[in-house]
């Protein structure tokens, strides 16, 4: 296990410190502070007590003193500038709902921003430059490493193909019952019982005899049984179990790719997503329920939006345990894909 605790602010710079082999030794011991906490607590006119409403927590602040150690005070100083720079955090200061990874010597992550950072310039000659620095994190927690599942779109046992039927039997024509649906109407056939979904061919004949084949005289007319590609309709399921680790829930990201119509996803007991719409064989949808980052994007960009009866967003924390996931909708290639991404929460790094 490292003894060092790491800020990885992406393209800005990755900064170890902690130990004194990191030249950023602590002088006091990192500070969590308790995280803001917003109530709907009131009084009841009249009564004696109070009446406790939903409670909500924001993040929290880290606080960090160490020294910027050199052989002699220019190095020092370049080593304490180094440390401002990646601190600083540019590239994801100036883009909304970036954050960086602040990581403890246990491997626990959290996430957010660099924010105050002062420096104590030493005496001359002592090689040394104090920081004190402060972390916002976007939440209370803290998370171990990504872990994920993905869920292949499969036939279910009551699916199934819907053959596109065609034919140019002489005087025999077939109406698709809705675009696009590959159903048809037997238009010229008679239903024999009515009611019944069974069509009689009358006035055709069967020629050869047993081929299937009907015309209107003795004379072979060609016809087409199947045409491909097949196309699979109808609501399809595909399932997989995963296991969740962590002391408390966490907040999934989900990524459904197409192509797929009407998709759903669903932890069982946990949460259902659906979205009415349609997602191309390039196309995806991404579902993300993490605090702070809450939405629903069409190919990583486009605002989306769910069904009305779908699980709000921060409902769908998911606690620790085993859980099933569950991909449905309708395809005609039996190609999409329901990917879920977690970590295990901790309430301490």
């Amino acid at each position: 296990m490292s003894t060092d605790w790491k800020l990885d602010c992406g393209p800005d710079g990755v900064i170890l410190f902690g130990s004194q082999s990191s030249r950023y030794p602590f002088d006091k011991a990192p500070e969590i502070s308790d995280a803001e906490r917003e109530n709907q607590d009131s009084s009841l006119p009249g009564i004696d007590g109070n009446f406790f409403g939903d409670d909500t927590t924001a993040g929290q602040t880290v606080a960090f003193g160490l020294n910027a150690l050199g052989e002699t005070d220019a190095e020092a100083e370049a080593l304490y500038a180094a440390f401002r720079k990646a601190w600083r955090a540019d590239s994801i200061r100036r883009t909304p709902g970036a954050t960086a990874t602040l990581t403890a010597p246990s491997g626990r992550s959290t996430f957010g921003r660099p924010r105050r950072i002062t420096p104590a310039y030493m005496p001359i000659g002592s090689g040394a430059v104090g920081v004190t620095a402060d972390f916002a994190t976007q939440d209370d927690l803290w998370y171990g490493p990504e872990d994920y599942l993905q869920v292949p779109f499969a036939l279910s046992q009551s699916g199934g193909f819907v053959f596109r039927e065609y034919s140019n039997v002489e005087g025999l024509t077939l109406a698709e019952s809705s675009p696009g649906s590959g159903l048809y109407l037997p238009t010229g056939l008679t239903e024999e019982p009515p009611g019944s979904g069974l069509y009689s061919p009358d006035g055709l004949i069967e020629s050869p005899p047993g081929s299937g084949l009907y015309a209107t005289t003795s004379r072979v007319t060609t016809a087409e049984g199947l045409r491909f590609p097949l196309v699979a309709r109808g609501y399809t399921t595909a399932e997989n179990t995963f296991t969740v680790l962590g002391d408390v829930p966490t907040w999934p990201i989900i990524t459904i790719n197409g192509p797929i119509l009407n998709p759903t996803v669903e932890v069982a007991g946990q949460f259902r997503f659906t979205a009415a719409t349609s997602l191309r064989y390039d196309e995806q949808l991404t579902i993300d329920t993490r605090p702070g980052r809450q939405s629903v994007l069409r190919n990583g960009t486009q605002i989306a939006s769910l069904t009305r009866t779908s699980t709000l967003l921060p409902a769908a924390a998911l606690p620790p345990g085993s859980h099933t996931f569950t991909l449905s909708g309708s395809s005609s290639s039996g190609a999409p894909t329901a990917r879920i991404v977690w970590r295990a929460a901790y309430p301490t790094p």
